[in-house]
């Protein structure tokens, strides 16, 4: 008994030390016998799980960021602002200066479209799941294959690779090195967000088991 107390202390005191949430992720938990009777709770740490879960936050909150942003400025345009609106050119910028009921029912499907995808960002860092993992590492692949399909045509075009005659070479270069690249900076956010938290989930499961199998031994 004496023995088994003085491994509780031990694991409080380990707790307090290093100041352990024991229901973070790559944290588990093994049942130890001490003595004859008495059984501790040893809690874990899997770091390459630990790893994973900061990297899913970070990159989570980054696409969170980047979405909302881009529903900021779509905004601003959505209610009269003109800055930078030549910098998209063509239609979207026909669009926007006309101020028809058409191109105002479009800009608030861009925003609350934008602004979704940032509240789904955020739910993916606060209460994530293997679903919501899925969703974003399909989603962000896609919208990085768009931003790198557009960024890379419109680097080609302005290099003279391709041979081609913008029609609006100002708002060409503005979106091969700003807009095209922010959806691609943040598409890959989201998919590495999605498979961080699947590697993550996957070890969590493999780390239950090896406890459990742990607590089974003799």
């Amino acid at each position: 008994m004496i023995l088994g107390a003085r491994a509780r202390l031990f694991e409080e005191l380990g707790r307090e030390t290093l100041n352990l949430d024991l229901d973070a992720p790559g944290v588990t938990h093994i049942k130890c016998e001490v003595g004859e009777s008495d059984l501790v709770s040893v809690p874990t740490i899997d770091v390459m799980t630990v790893d994973a879960s900061t990297q899913a936050r970070v990159a989570s909150y980054l696409a969170a960021i980047l979405a909302f942003t881009s529903a900021a400025v779509t905004a601003y345009w959505l209610v009269g602002g003109t800055a930078l609106l030549s910098t998209v050119g063509g239609a979207l910028e026909r669009l926007a200066t006309s101020r028809s009921a058409g191109a105002l029912a479009l800009a608030v499907l861009v925003v609350l479209a934008k602004g979704t995808a940032g509240a789904f960002a955020v739910a993916l860092a606060r209460r994530p799941s293997r679903r919501l993992a899925t969703l974003a590492f399909a989603g962000g692949a896609l919208l990085a294959l768009y931003g790198a399909v557009f960024t890379v045509g419109g680097a080609l075009v302005l290099t003279g690779v391709v041979s081609s005659s913008p029609t609006d070479a100002y708002a060409l270069r503005w979106h091969t090195l700003v807009w095209d690249p922010w959806f691609l900076v943040w598409g890959l956010a989201l998919a590495t967000a999605g498979f961080s938290l699947r590697r993550t989930a996957e070890r969590r499961a493999l780390n239950a088991a090896a406890a459990a199998t742990a607590t089974r031994a003799p």
